[in-house]
């Protein structure tokens, strides 16, 4: 079965790249040019401005080289369907709810080395959790910490059963 992408890169002459290509292509040009951290937000995250600046200075404070939401390792979820990809790469893969996340300037000194390394990539989801830990780099998940889990998790970033964003009433 084709991928979205292939079937549309048959669609005709035009180039077609999922938004986290373009990040990791982003990031590529402007390496070496950010000395700073990078915060990637998939354009369906909602919240208001209060909360994203509460995020932002809580997250800044601890300095973690990997932010996210739901960071689980192999050991704490071995029966999750998707780990075959990242054992591939990983003696002992890690995930993520990336659909906000930051990466330090080290992670994206990694993420890219491992892209020039291996030609490919994998799932976000396993790749960015996966390569901090490798690296014995820091991480900061806000769904476990009790000042950030009310910013990151409940229904206003969850979707429902059919894809569509669940109201955060």
């Amino acid at each position: 079965m084709a991928s979205f992408r292939q079937l549309a890169g048959r669609a005709g002459p035009e180039s077609v790249l999922a938004a986290w290509e373009l990040a990791w292509m982003h990031l590529k040009a402007d390496s070496g040019e950010n000395d700073g951290s990078v915060w990637l937000i998939e354009d369906d995250i909602r919240g208001s401005a209060a909360q994203l600046e509460r995020l932002v200075r809580i997250t800044r404070e601890v300095a973690a080289d990997f932010s996210a939401r739901k960071i689980l390792s192999y050991e704490q979820d071995p029966h999750w369907a998707f780990w075959k990809p990242a054992l591939r790469f990983f003696p002992l893969p890690a995930r993520s709810v990336n659909s906000i996340c930051r990466l330090s300037s080290r992670l994206v000194s990694v993420v890219l080395e491992f892209h020039r390394k291996n030609q490919q990539g994998i799932f976000h989801e396993m790749l960015l959790a996966s390569l901090a830990v490798e690296h014995g780099l820091s991480f900061f998940d806000w769904s476990a910490d009790e000042e950030t889990a009310p910013l990151v998790d409940g229904s206003r970033w969850d979707r429902d059963a059919a894809g569509e964003m669940v109201s955060e009433e």
